[in-house]
């Protein structure tokens, strides 16, 4: 079948792409069949493409250290599959199969590339649309990581309150420790930029300095600005019963995005692990970037995606780390003390 705007309709993505921009990244698509217990993507292959599920259901396994794989989540249709490769590349970080009979649309890594190369708008706002992606995925896999600690449910505790105004550690009369502005190009961040760039997107922070042991955000608190750490590190975590480590950020690192992008408050408290010179971005500074399409802008936009990729693989590392641990407790347990063995293959839901 002959990929259509039509059929492009169908998918939630493209839901802001106006006919002109469909019929211009159509031909980028092509439509595949796949049977049921086919395996679309196998976990550990190199990522060279994403697909779009228009009909049916697939299942996402990773492998377990001992045998045998857990299923991380199920696909129905109008989602996307590989987006973390539409990005990036590398390798595939599960295995994708077929639960039942299939239909998908493939795009290659390297025809998107060369379209955002090319400062395609059309391909900008699909752009958008993955970082909204992984940016649910995120909040999801951190859901799935407090699971597996088994931390207690949460309440907005009375220190989450938002900041009375303004950006933190902004104030115009606080001398900045050091010149800053020559850092900058050397960060992972604005690796892409030129000069020039690198002022246009700096003339909208504000810049902010911290010291250890302040936060950032605050759980559960809304998020009033993003932020691009210069120098210093970040450590985002969740207090229970105890305080849980989820990451740690250092230089080149975007904080806060998440929530600026869906809207929604802080999922876990950033507190600053070693003191911190931050450019940082308001609501109107960051939509600017985000929104936009001049040269710099979209940039930024891409750079976000990079940022929000590497925020996605810590917390899946995570994620897959707890699971394997949670696993083989739970083999040893069922074996007893007196019975060696290796595990079964298992499919866990988590």
């Amino acid at each position: 079948m002959t990929v259509t705007p039509e059929l492009l309709k169908q998918i939630p993505m493209f839901s802001d792409l106006q006919e002109a921009e469909l019929v211009a990244i159509m031909g980028c698509f092509t439509e595949a069949s796949i049977a049921a217990g086919e395996t679309i993507y196998l976990e550990g292959d190199a990522a060279t493409s994403a697909c779009f599920l228009i009909e049916g259901e697939l299942e996402a396994l990773k492998a377990l250290p001992g045998g045998g794989a857990a299923q991380v989540g199920t696909i129905g249709p109008g989602c996307m599959i590989g987006e973390m490769a539409l990005v990036a590349g590398g390798t595939r970080s599960a295995t994708v199969r077929a639960i039942t009979s299939s239909t998908v649309l493939t795009v290659s890594y390297h025809f998107f590339h060369a379209a955002l190369d090319q400062m395609s708008v059309p391909a900008f706002k699909i752009l958008r649309s993955v970082i909204h992606s992984l940016t649910g995925r995120l909040e999801e896999l951190q859901g799935r990581i407090l699971e597996q600690w088994d931390c207690e449910a949460y309440s907005l505790p009375s220190h989450a309150s938002a900041p009375e105004s303004g950006l933190p550690g902004a104030s115009p009369e606080r001398a900045q420790s050091f010149n800053y502005r020559p850092f900058l190009p050397v960060l992972p961040f604005f690796a892409s930029f030129t000069e020039s760039e690198i002022d246009l997107v700096a003339a909208r922070a504000k810049v902010v300095e911290l010291q250890r042991g302040e936060f950032l955000f605050r759980e559960g608190a809304p998020v009033e600005a993003c932020y691009i750490l210069v120098h210093g590190a970040t450590e985002n975590s969740v207090i229970r019963d105890r305080r849980y480590q989820l990451s740690i950020c250092g230089p080149g690192r975007l904080c806060g995005a998440n929530a600026m992008i869906r809207g929604t408050s802080c999922n876990s408290d950033a507190r600053i692990r070693s003191a911190a010179l931050l450019l940082g971005f308001d609501k109107p500074a960051f939509e600017g970037l985000y929104l936009g399409e001049t040269t710099e802008c979209l940039k930024f936009q891409n750079t976000v995606s990079i940022n929000q990729l590497q925020e996605l693989k810590t917390a899946d590392n995570l994620l897959t780390t707890l699971v394997s641990q949670n696993h083989i407790l739970e083999g040893a347990r069922n074996r007893g003390p007196q019975s060696p063995g290796r595990l079964s293959e298992t499919t866990l839901d988590i």
